[in-house]
């Protein structure tokens, strides 16, 4: 879809200069809103597996971003009263 164009334009090369940074990655877990995207999870795939990396894309990974954001704030919280 043209729609998307415009993300995997960014997303792809940024992901390569993610990989180019570290050693030995043998797996991309995709989180987050685009992970849930057959048009995205494809481009992933297509551009990667091909290196022989493996592409997770984990159930209700669009929350994750969600939910680590609360239990930090939660932790934060908890820290912050038993310092009180």
């Amino acid at each position: 879809m043209k729609m998307f164009d415009k993300a995997k334009q960014h997303l792809l090369p940024h992901i390569e200069d993610q990989l180019k940074q570290v050693e030995k990655v043998k797996t991309i877990i995709m989180v987050g809103g685009f992970s849930e995207s057959e048009v995205m999870k494809s481009a992933v795939q297509e551009r990667f597996q091909s290196k022989g990396l493996d592409i997770v894309f984990p159930e209700g990974a669009s929350l994750a971003i969600v939910k680590g954001i609360y239990f930090n704030i939660c932790d934060f919280y908890l820290y912050s009263i038993s310092k009180a």
